[in-house]
């Protein structure tokens, strides 16, 4: 609309139009041909978001926060059964015999020898 009222006459103003519309075409031909070869992977989450009319910086956001909370849950878990493996070796480890293969397995797996060692 802009274009066509910057043009005075009926002649100028339809071969402009013409002239800007298959330059407009040419240039999203090119853009789609091209487009084809850029490799980038959208979520389709994302995609959903933008058509929903939301903002796709809210989403990644809310993706990293849900990746931290899980991070963090995972890690206390992991702790929470190296602590296990440690208070159940110390257990094992006090019978008799016990101690030295006890002691061989948490070097092995990285376990604590030293919590073992302190009866804890």
């Amino acid at each position: 609309m802009l274009q066509s009222h910057d043009y005075h006459t009926p002649a100028t103003t339809s071969a402009a139009m013409t002239s800007t519309i298959r330059s407009l075409t040419t240039h999203l031909v090119t853009l789609a041909r091209t487009s084809r070869r850029i490799a980038v992977a959208v979520p389709p989450e994302i995609i959903e978001y933008i058509e929903n009319g939301r903002n796709p910086d809210v989403y990644n956001r809310e993706f990293v926060e849900v990746a931290q909370r899980m991070n963090m849950m995972l890690k206390g878990k992991s702790e929470a059964f190296a602590m296990f493996r440690d208070v159940l070796a110390g257990d094992i480890g006090r019978v008799e015999g016990m101690g030295e293969a006890v002691a061989g397995i948490l070097e092995r797996v990285g376990g604590g020898a030293a919590r073992m060692a302190d009866g804890v």
